[in-house]
């Protein structure tokens, strides 16, 4: 300790330390950003592709595998799945691990031609998965004509909003766009013998604006240009088209004009369709809180200038709001949890410049802890926040037993300096080995593979460095302070030993004495451990709680097939239920894919609330539980995880025809209902439809001088409007659609549609035959093939002993050429997880015995400090259980972090028996003692940790629901353990040197008996 001696006698180096902190920190400060998550992305992207409700077979052919044959040649894929359903393809790519950032660029730029080269794609999106998604403040625009909204959103909204350097972005969705529609008359055209295919090659060929080459004028060569384009209505309705009765004007044979087109609608605001939603994305020198109040500041100048009107422009969502709000709660809780903590410590010790010193180290080692974050390019975000909380409640660990041990030395009669020096010095050891046993918890987690390793990583070092920095604190600041500050009178030494210490020391030596005793005590926190095992039932459980304040996102699952109709009718139905729920202010609902729906809820705002939220959110799902009777709807979660994935078994069929698929699906649903313990077996082709396939007879075409394709435009084009071109009018790209006007509605009217071929006039029905074929709802592709899932629970069952089984009914199965069959899915993802969690938690335990097995020098006393983690779980058990928090990956940090605090209190106990001991004092002496001299600052830690975390457990605001349950966690859990650790480990330490000294007692006691004989 002659660190500690040459800090003491130089103060200044600590003074201008703690300067150096408060300059630094402030600034860092300052500095960081601020952000809901991390900027993180993974390596993963999804491309989704929207085109009305076109056939899925036509989405598959014309859409789906030429996108993924472009996608397949990409550098840096590692894989990728689709499904494609009516009107949707949505392509799921892998990366290759640690290239998405790198090839993501390149998928981009393949989706975004896709638009260009395909007719009737009406959106196509492709997004990198990300901690943050790509826009960050949300308003909508509904109440009024759709027609009035698009011209505001695309003309006044759009470029006010990206005129703001705050905003990077602005898109729009569900936006109409007028086309310009050709109507050919048919009976005309056969009249002037001209057919769709010279319209449609024609239009082209006259929209020209370009140079046909120089020429000279007055010695100059000038550019000759020819410019015939077509630049309104009236220029397109008088283009000249040749006939066989000469040149005539466009209009003579079609009408022309600008039209609506009939929209699909996909979302809904309060139940209607006329509803634009508006995504606004930040740059990147701006936060979000900075977005926010720019956009609203800019929507409030519209609304005073009287631009929006007849129509409502709403704020949907912020993110700057919600982490405002969650900042303000966090930084109100540790100071309220500080202010708490400091008040323990002035209760113990009674002592004000003792319980400054404690004041002084708190605010270092946040600043210190803001300062490394700084360092390290980390933002302030929901991440690190949940690290700063967790790290805050154990900050003033180390500070706390180094100055409890200072204090007591002082109390004892040491000189200061010595009292300084020799405090810091006996408990140096125990307060670094608490500090690493925590640390090393942490260190695995840098092996975890995939995009949760790369989330908890961020926590992880946030939580390392604010441990880190305290202890910094802890053995420079707390002693020089200490030093300088701490006078006791004289009055105040050897004070007398407290009740509670002589019954606790009369009980570790009523326990001592006997071996059935310590056996009783500990079978009776077995007892206890067991029975509270029970209450699990009794505790709600959920992946992740709703962080949402006063909102709520809702996931809806559909069963597979389901078709657009059904869509739209169950989203009515979800806005008569939500009219009768109190307390919803309102509702967005959007169709996410064939098989799931999104619903965003906003709810009145707190300070106008009656109804708590999770009664609210009960009401929603209860509500949208009422339809599944009548409605095809699966299951219904707050941004849970649902679907396929969550069969536990799945068997993968890939191939081409859809018929041998379905067949081969059928055939191994049969054997798998022979294996006990398998239920609800099914294939994911889910719903079949039924349409009319066109044979065509094509020796019939070929003599009447057609091609198949002039057959099929022909058809086509009397069904629906086809692009031809675009047209640029009043500053707007506008598509030019071609269509006649036969009205074609069954298949009589079909066959009697007459056609114009070499041979003159001719029926439709000459030519094709119709035939009825049923076609999936929902076609999925793995790696470019159709694939068709055979899904299936199971009960009661051990899951090994039914994947050999169901691997063996595979085995049996004729495959057919070209096609494969393999077992897949959660199962063999699940287990891959479980054994790297297993693995991961393993090392961490044994890094945690290591830091104690070379800090105690002995195999046997890291146990005996471990065995109180799993007794620790009674105490999480009993708080969740009496709060009704919920179990969640919240409260799941929040039992990590309780592991090494209890280790702490238990290592102090430990550490100081075994210096007592080494002073030859007896076993249970030195227990008693150790126990003594330990349990102020074990109830000083122990309390001022729950102190700290008391506000965040009763929290209300933003923040509680995800710093509430690990709060809990923290505080039941810790308070339990102190009594497990000054009476468990006491009982648990002579059991363990009574096991290992029987074979030396044994050896003993068979040299005495033997001595005995000889003499």
């Amino acid at each position: 300790m002659n660190w500690l001696s040459v800090l003491i006698k130089r103060k200044i180096i600590v003074g201008l330390f703690l300067a150096l902190i408060l300059v630094v920190g402030g600034y860092a400060v300052t500095k960081l950003n601020v952000e809901l998550m991390p900027d993180v992305t993974f390596d993963a992207a999804i491309v989704n592709v929207y085109a009305g409700e076109k056939p899925v077979l036509d989405m598959e052919e014309q859409i789906t595998n030429p996108l993924e044959e472009q996608i397949a040649s990409l550098q840096h894929v590692d894989s990728f799945t689709s499904t494609t359903s009516i009107g949707q393809t949505s392509i799921t790519v892998m990366f290759e691990e640690g290239k998405g950032d790198e090839a993501f660029p390149e998928l981009e730029a393949v989706v975004n031609r896709l638009k260009g080269e395909v007719p009737d794609v009406d959106e196509v999106y492709a997004f990198q998965f990300s901690m943050n998604s790509p826009f960050d403040y949300f308003l909508d625009l509904y109440g009024g004509s759709l027609d009035e909204m698009t011209v505001f959103a695309h003309d006044v909204l759009k470029p006010r909003l990206e005129a703001l350097p705050e905003v990077r972005e602005v898109q729009l969705l569900g936006t109409v766009q007028e086309e310009i529609v050709i109507t050919l008359h048919e009976q005309r055209m056969r009249d002037y013998q001209v057919d769709a295919q010279q319209i449609i090659q024609l239009i082209p060929q006259e929209d020209q604006n370009v140079s046909l080459g120089e020429i000279d004028k007055d010695g100059q060569q000038v550019t000759l240009r020819w410019d015939t384009k077509l630049k309104t209505i009236e220029d397109l309705k008088k283009l000249p088209v040749p006939t066989a009765e000469g040149i005539i004007e466009l209009d003579d044979m079609a009408d022309i004009k600008i039209e609506q087109p009939e929209v699909i609608a996909a979302a809904w605001k309060n139940g209607d369709p006329n509803y634009i939603s508006v995504q606004v994305g930040r740059s990147t020198q701006a936060t979000d809180i900075d977005l926010s109040e720019a956009v609203r500041a800019e929507v409030q100048k519209m609304k005073e200038e009287g631009l929006i009107n007849g129509f409502q422009l709403e704020e949907l969502a912020s993110k700057g709001e919600f982490i405002r709000s969650s900042i303000e709660d966090v930084t109100r809780n540790v100071l309220i949890g500080g202010v708490l903590a400091i008040a323990i410590v002035l209760l113990f010790l009674r002592h004000v410049r003792t319980t400054l010193i404690i004041g002084i180290a708190i605010p270092s080692s946040i600043l210190l802890t803001f300062a490394s974050m700084w360092f390290l390019d980390y933002s302030i975000n929901m991440l690190t926040l949940i690290g700063l909380g967790l790290g805050i409640g154990m900050m003033v660990d180390a500070a706390i037993v180094i100055l409890e041990s200072i204090y007591r030395k002082l109390q004892e009669g040491f000189p200061r300096l010595q009292a300084v020096v020799e405090g810091t010095k006996e408990v140096a050891t125990a307060v670094l080995a608490s500090m690493l046993t925590t640390v090393v918890v942490f260190v695995p987690i840098g092996i975890m593979s995939g995009e949760l390793g790369k989330i908890i990583v961020i926590l992880s070092v946030v939580i390392v460095v604010t441990l880190l920095s305290s202890v910094l604190i802890s053995f420079t600041v707390i002693p020089v302070l200490a030093h300088q500050w701490i006078k006791l009178k004289k009055n105040s030494t050897h004070s007398r030993e407290s009740r509670l210490l002589n019954r606790y020391g009369t009980f570790i030596h009523w326990m001592a004495q006997k071996k059935r005793r310590r056996w009783s005590v500990v079978c009776l926190f077995f007892f206890v451990f067991v029975g509270s095992l029970f209450l699990l039932t009794q505790v709600p459980t959920t992946v992740m709680p709703d962080v949402y304040d006063r909102q709520a996102e809702l996931l809806i699952t559909l069963e597979r097939g389901t078709t657009p109709a059904e869509q739209r009718e169950i989203a009515e139905q979800l806005h008569l239920k939500m009219q009768k729920i109190d307390e919803v202010k309102d509702y967005m609902v959007v169709i996410f894919s064939s098989d799931m729906m999104y619903m965003f809820v906003n709810m009145t705002p707190e300070e106008e609330a009656v109804r708590a939220q999770d009664e609210i959110n009960q009401d929603i799902l209860q509500a949208i539980e009422s339809l599944q009777e009548q409605y095809p709807i699966e299951a219904s979660s707050t941004m849970g995880f649902a679907g396929m994935d969550a069969y536990p078994v799945q068997v993968k069929i890939k191939g081409h025809d859809l018929d041998q698929l379905l067949a081969l699906s059928e055939n191994i649903m049969n054997k798998l209902e022979q294996i006990e313990g398998l239920t609800e077996i099914q294939h994911s082709l889910g719903k079949m439809v039924e349409e009319q396939q066109m044979m065509i007879d094509e020796e019939k075409v070929t003599e009447s001088g057609l091609l198949p394709s002039a057959l099929r435009q022909q058809i086509q084009m009397a069904m629906s409007k086809q692009p031809i071109g675009h047209m640029y009018v009043n500053g707007t790209y506008l598509p030019i659609m071609l269509t006649n006007d036969q009205d074609i509605n069954t298949a009589q009217d079909l066959e009697k549609m007459k056609i114009m071929t070499s041979l003159g006039e001719k029926a439709v029905g000459d030519f094709i035959q119709l035939e009825q074929i049923s076609v999936p709802v929902e076609i999925d592709h793995d790696n470019g093939d159709r694939v068709v899932t055979v899904l299936a629970n199971y009960e009661g069952e051990d899951l090994g002993s039914i994947n050999r089984q169901v691997q063996a009914a595979i085995q049996e199965l004729e495959r057919p050429t070209g096609y494969s069959i393999e077992l897949g899915g959660q199962l063999s993802q699940q287990m891959e997880a479980f054994t790297e969690l297993l693995y991961i938690f393993l090392i961490a335990l044994f890094l945690v015995y290591l830091v104690m097995a070379i800090q105690f020098n002995s195999l046997i006393h890291p146990v005996v400090v471990m065995s109180i983690i799993p007794l620790t779980l009674t105490g999480v058990i009993l708080g969740l259980f009496i709060t009704q928090q919920e179990l969640s990956v919240m409260s799941g940090m929040g039992i990590v972090m309780l592991a090494g605090i209890v280790l702490n209190n238990a290592i102090l106990l430990i550490d100081r028996t075994k210096q007592l001991r080494q002073q030859n004092m007896e076993r249970g002496a030195a227990l008693a003692e150790a126990g003594k001299n330990r349990m102020r600052p074990i109830f000083m830690t122990t309390l001022t940790t729950v102190a700290g975390m008391l506000p965040l457990a009763l929290a209300t605001g933003s923040s509680s629901a995800y710093q509430a349950p690990m709060a809990t966690v923290v505080i039941s859990g810790l308070l339990f353990a102190t009594l497990i650790t000054l009476i468990l480990i006491p009982a648990v330490y002579m059991i363990a040197e009574d096991i290992i000294g029987w074979p030396k007692r044994w050896l003993a006691k068979r040299r005495t008996s033997g001595e005995s004989v000889s003499s």
